[in-house]
């Protein structure tokens, strides 16, 4: 996101709901998609007083303004899933089975570069599939 708002590909937006922003009524007639990022605190602990009024925002996203598309990253896939009814639960702790901390390299499957927006931001920057930045979560 921060190589697009640099390069002036796409126009962007903060907003920070865990202090009650959120997009106006008009801005969302013309938002294309939301990004929903992680987050300190998680969704299943109901003493985050933001938590209800972002899960309402998200809700009535989803059902009037069907032309936006969500994504959400670990905190944001919580709150989409409780939003829409899912269950959000800490996971009990299984010696068997491995965490996984830190960062990951992504490796982007060919139909990622046959996107219309990845090829206009290629051909804009000059780069090919292997000098492409490298993409961590």
């Amino acid at each position: 996101m921060g190589q697009l708002i640099e390069n002036g590909d796409e126009k962007w937006q903060y907003y920070f709901g865990f202090n009650g922003e959120f997009p106006s009524d008009e801005e969302l007639q013309t938002i294309k998609g939301i990004i929903l990022p992680g987050s300190g605190v998680s969704v299943y602990n109901k003493t985050v007083p933001w938590v209800p009024t972002l899960l309402d925002f998200i809700r009535r996203v989803i059902n009037e303004y069907p032309h936006i598309r969500i994504i959400g990253g670990c905190f944001g896939e919580q709150s989409t899933a409780e939003a829409m009814g899912g269950k959000v639960e800490k996971m009990p702790y299984n010696p068997e089975r491995p965490k996984v901390l830190g960062r990951e390299l992504c490796v982007p499957t060919d139909q990622f570069f046959e996107q219309p927006f990845v090829k206009r931001y290629m051909d804009k920057n000059d780069y090919t599939k292997e000098t492409f930045p490298k993409m961590v979560l």
